[in-house]
């Protein structure tokens, strides 16, 4: 959402006068900004309508209830200014002067804002994008600055119903310096999360981020990706008195409290670290998951005139791998049982592969690239423990697909078909995907775009639809467990007995997927880009007609392994009935 940083950062700390009995009564309605649109404006029939517009020019969409009816919203906003505090949230202090200097300005603008999102529950409630307080806000920015003496105070004050001079902004307070900010202030200045999780759930642990991949359609993120808003406040206050992220110490966070770009970037950069480690080193949400990349992109284009303090993120050292204590993998056995559960090698083998590894290019706030380019042609950022090692993987995916549910979402149901068929491909790719979103519990793993799945699929669905039958095999003999760890290396159930060499059924459904398809982007020189980034980030040249069409391939492979050497080589490759290795 755009407004990002509901940061209406100014203010916070309203700190103002404290009388000994405060006299309560309702806000002068003619004080209140405005929502500056109505709700229910071209309703698309999923509950959603028109709001503010976006960076695209199009409206943001926003629940068709939003913004409130005036009069509810006015109830809602007297009980906060009377409280002192958001009703719904009472960490989140707010005041309601009734001057007209620029502080006082946005401090009401301020009190709104935070009803608004609170007016349902803690961060429950309606977007920014449901009103044009962004665009009040820029506008109050513009105003001459007006003079106004500094107040501070650690405890948030009580309203007052007489004009009281307006809250300067609050020093810069750094954790350890004796003079840290209190648990009120952290939640008042919190970059909002802008979203909230469990959106348009597939039924695979995954739901719709708040950002859209290049492809327009929403980036998927773990359903419970963001966290609840009291678990968010809680983790960003802890790491804030601490002063760097508790459950990552090597990541230093502050959280000043004025108001110039560089403070209200430190903040942003305190909730990102708080968001991407909130269960462990590198173990969180997604970025994705938030508004804070608009939110970061509205700070960057404000001007320069306010006074700068430090934005320091230190360095972190490499994110340990990721791990999966809560998946508690049955041990896996190494032949399928009665009712054709695939076996442990046979699940290897025809495991999609992740195509990516952690610890790319970390910023030193939790997230790493990912292996999907955004819009702006730059890696989605991820956390930095994702994708997980290639044995947690694996091991996670055998213990699910021989369940034949995720162990740690049991509603979810995976198949492992062996064929080769589009429609087998496919279901292995849920699979894969349904493990690695559901690694650490329901909905809590790691996003897809840490891995090359989405490239996968589409290069299964570019395939033409010809059938494959499925792999059985009527010798009595299970399938042997092969002895290296090599993931090329499977069990091959023997069918020709005259040569003891596996079928051509039998290599086209285990044969490892090419990954990629030929002509991406081509320069014109005969050079396309590859599946593999080089050194510099960017995509390697390769020639345009690799890799070679799917029939292409699987019709040399199979004359290779039944030949028992690559026809073009003399390379002898293994005969066993066991396993073929593709070199």
């Amino acid at each position: 959402m755009k407004l990002s940083t509901f940061v209406l950062s100014s203010i916070v700390l309203c700190t103002t006068g404290v009388v000994s009995r405060p006299v309560k009564r309702d806000v002068d309605p003619n004080l209140v900004p405005p929502f500056g649109i109505q709700a229910g404006v071209n309703p698309t029939g999923t509950g959603d309508c028109d709001g503010i517009a976006g960076a695209d020019g199009k409206p943001i969409k926003i629940p068709c209830a939003c913004p409130p009816a005036l009069d509810e919203f006015l109830q809602s906003l007297n009980a906060n200014v009377n409280a002192g505090f958001v009703v719904n949230n009472p960490t989140v202090g707010l005041s309601f002067p009734t001057d007209n200097s620029k502080n006082s300005q946005n401090a009401r603008l301020h009190a709104a804002a935070v009803t608004l999102q609170n007016l349902h529950g803690p961060g429950k409630g309606c977007p920014i994008a449901a009103t044009t307080f962004s665009a009040q806000q820029k506008a109050i920015d513009a105003l001459p600055n007006t003079p106004a003496p500094v107040s501070t105070s650690a405890a948030a004050p009580k309203p007052t119903t007489t004009p009281v001079q307006a809250p300067a902004p609050a020093p810069t307070n750094n954790a350890g310096t004796g003079n840290s900010p209190t648990a009120q202030q952290i939640a008042a200045l919190a970059p909002p999360l802008g979203f909230t999780s469990g959106k348009n759930p597939t039924g695979t642990g995954d739901c719709d981020g708040a950002v859209n991949g290049s492809d327009g359609k929403p980036i998927k993120i773990p359903c419970a990706c963001p966290p609840a808003q009291d678990v968010y406040i809680q983790s960003l206050t802890a790491n804030v008195l601490a002063g760097k992220a508790v459950n990552n110490p090597t990541v230093k966070v502050t959280f000043p409290l004025d108001n110039s770009k560089n403070s209200q970037s430190a903040r942003l950069t305190a909730a990102s670290i708080t968001l991407q480690n909130l269960n462990g080193p590198g173990k969180g949400c997604p970025i994705v998951s938030t508004t804070f990349s608009a939110q970061q992109q509205a700070i960057n284009a404000q001007s320069d005139n306010q006074a700068s303090s430090p934005t320091p993120a230190q360095p972190v050292q490499a994110s340990p791998s990721a791990s999966s204590s809560k998946a508690a993998a049955p041990s896996p056995v190494t032949t399928g049982n009665a009712s054709g559960t695939p076996s442990a090698d046979q699940i290897t083998a025809l495991a999609p592969p992740l195509g990516f590894k952690s610890g790319v290019n970390p910023t030193g706030t939790g997230d790493c690239d990912g292996a999907v380019n955004g819009a702006d042609g730059k890696p989605i950022k991820i956390p930095c423990a994702c994708p997980p090692a290639q044995d947690v993987y694996i091991k996670s995916l055998i213990a699910n697909v021989q369940a034949g549910h995720a162990i740690n979402n049991t509603v979810v149901k995976v198949s492992f078909p062996l064929d080769n068929s589009k429609n087998s491909q496919s279901a292995r790719l849920t699979a894969a995907s349904i493990t690695l979103q559901n690694l650490n519990g329901p909905g809590k793993g790691c996003p897809v775009v840490s891995t090359t799945f989405s490239a996968q699929q589409k290069a299964i669905d570019a395939q033409s639809n010809v059938a494959v039958p499925v792999v059985t095999s009527k010798a009595p003999t299970p399938p042997v467990a092969s002895s290296t760890k090599a993931a090329t290396v499977a069990p091959v159930p023997t069918n020709n007995a005259a040569v003891n060499s596996p079928s051509a059924d039998q290599i086209a459904a285990l044969a490892p997927p090419l990954g990629f398809k030929s002509g991406v982007n081509p320069t014109g020189t005969g050079d396309c880009d590859g599946a593999v980034n080089g050194a510099d980030g960017k995509p390697i040249k390769i020639p345009c007609a690799c890799p070679p069409a799917q029939d292409v391939y699987i019709k040399s492979l199979v004359a290779n392994v039944q030949a028992g050497f690559a026809v073009n080589k003399l390379v002898p490759l293994p005969l066993s009935p066991k396993s073929f290795l593709v070199i």
